[in-house]
């Protein structure tokens, strides 16, 4: 029954490579170094004129980067998968997550680029590293603005490390020059973070639990939003539909809806049995956080 309920996905989407956890990172001529960019992991595929972009997962996220999508119709490549991270950046340069989860910049969101899967037809993951991004950087050098080359350093890993955290940088991927691409987790890519990023701390505060995303107090009590898991009948979590718990309880819920008015598509909803103290028992609002914080207003009226 558990096979039965995969999903599956889509034809022609390639998983990505992931990299590992370490608390030491490596030096040496046999390793390259990446910077760890804050954004969404995306797998770009490119077959003549027509382009998908799907997320880590393997969900269609052609619709949000509009910007990436006509930068890749216009590379010289017949066709072409690349495996980059899309980013939004403030003045500094540094990518800020929120502007991309959010979608308040959509239309000038561009991808970092940092391997290439597959060019013309040919399957390059068995190819090293090094020789992938050396063709990387060839189609890209003349591509529009929604795709830059991820540069890569040489040299003592720990260095660049601390470099990057001195910028406010997310952290490093340090690369094997030789390493195949494989999907899936690797050892041949080793990741670590830099503890003051924004990306690491807002990590942390997702620890309550993985179906758990946010808090908020209200009335001396604490608030949780959960997803809602039983939203869907495989008990897959739905990005769509939370639950909004008290005391271990579920006390309203927060969800979108094609009903509501336009520019405010997330409902927020005291359960039935709430009803009966607080005023308003619902509303509208154009943001899922928008829509955390008048419940809680709503549930301080008693």
């Amino acid at each position: 029954m558990g096979a039965m309920l995969q999903r599956a996905l889509p034809a022609g989407f390639i998983a990505p490579c992931l990299p590992s956890k370490t608390d030491k990172l490596p030096s040496g001529s046999e390793w390259l170094h990446e910077i760890k960019h804050d954004g969404f992991r995306v797998i770009a595929r490119k077959n003549d004129a027509k382009v998908k972009l799907y997320s880590r997962p393997g969900n269609d996220l052609t619709y949000r980067f509009p910007l990436l999508v006509e930068t890749l119709v216009r590379l010289r490549s017949r066709s072409c998968i690349i495996d980059g991270e899309t980013v939004a950046c403030d003045d500094n340069g540094v990518a800020l997550f929120n502007r991309v989860r959010y979608r308040h910049y959509d239309e000038s969101i561009f991808l970092y680029a940092f391997d290439l899967i597959e060019l013309n037809g040919d399957d390059l993951r068995p190819d090293p590293l090094e020789s992938r991004k050396a063709k990387l950087e060839i189609i890209l050098a003349k591509a529009g603005a929604g795709i830059r080359f991820n540069e890569h350093m040489e040299g003592d890993g720990e260095t660049v490390f601390r470099h990057a955290c001195k910028l406010g940088l997310e952290g490093i991927v340090s690369k094997r020059k030789d390493s195949a691409y494989r999907s899936g987790r690797s050892s041949d890519w080793l990741k670590m973070k830099n503890a003051n990023a924004p990306a690491v701390k807002r990590e942390e505060r997702g620890r309550l639990g993985q179906t758990e995303m946010a808090m908020i107090e209200a009335g001396g009590r604490v608030l949780i939003l959960k997803r809602a898991s039983a939203s869907r009948p495989s008990g897959q979590w739905n990005d769509d539909h939370f639950d909004v718990a008290c005391d271990g309880a579920v006390v309203g819920r927060i969800f979108k809806a094609n009903a509501a008015p336009v520019g405010s598509p997330w409902i927020w909803t005291l359960a039935f049995e709430q009803h009966k103290h607080r005023s308003p028992t619902h509303g509208y609002a154009s943001t899922r956080e928008a829509a955390m914080r008048a419940f809680a207003k709503s549930w301080r009226r008693e």
